[in-house]
């Protein structure tokens, strides 16, 4: 089997790779990685928290998140955190943005992009399918595989895991994606037997 992951998808997909090693035959993960870093994490933490910060959205006394309004405040704030980490620097100072549009109409100034683009692209968001995915991808580890659900993984699981893939992989970050650096990939991909490091230039970050 081929398994082609964007993102998530590439954690995903090294995952799989790293559960099912006599199965998954190759593996493409495009700007993902193994797992989440601390850096990653940091701006996970600042998306929830963001979320939760809404006068819409509460946590009752059992953990629970009870919403009691659309979060239009929260979800504004979310989308303004993702503009800035979604896309490099250099993408805003070479005003990149002018190359692109969105329904046809071109962005005509960098707010109009952040506000059409981001703020339009999570507007009508699920605040609860938000918060879901930022926890799914935060816990995200291939070294889980190898743990019994209670303890977590265990010192040196992760270069183990990734040990255990056998499929013919590529790893291919953007150069400036600062989610799933190219750093971090380069250094997962040498613990995997048969990989390629397959970087993307571009000053699009993320979305390259």
């Amino acid at each position: 089997a081929l398994i082609y992951g964007y993102s998530m998808g590439a954690m995903q997909a090294l995952h799989w790779a790293t559960m099912y090693s006599g199965r998954v035959d190759r593996v493409v993960a495009v700007c993902g990685s193994a797992r989440a870093s601390d850096y990653n994490v940091v701006f996970l933490d600042s998306l929830r928290d963001t979320l939760l910060a809404d006068p819409g959205c509460s946590v009752d006394k059992e953990g629970r998140v009870v919403l009691s309004s659309a979060c239009e405040a929260g979800l504004k704030a979310f989308a303004r955190i993702y503009a800035g980490w979604g896309l490099s620097m250099e993408f805003y100072r070479r005003e990149e943005w002018r190359k692109s549009s969105r329904d046809g109409c071109a962005f005509t100034s960098r707010e109009d992009f952040v506000a059409r683009s981001y703020e339009g692209g999570f507007a009508n968001a699920h605040p609860l399918n938000l918060l879901a995915q930022l926890q799914t991808w935060r816990t995200a580890d291939v070294s889980n595989v190898l743990s019994d659900g209670r303890k977590g993984p265990a010192p040196g699981d992760f270069e183990k895991a990734l040990g255990r893939i056998r499929a013919i992989t590529y790893m291919m970050p953007s150069t400036t994606d600062k989610y799933f650096t190219a750093v971090e990939s380069q250094d997962q991909a040498a613990l995997i037997a048969n990989c390629k490091f397959a970087p993307i230039e571009s000053i699009w970050g993320h979305r390259a």
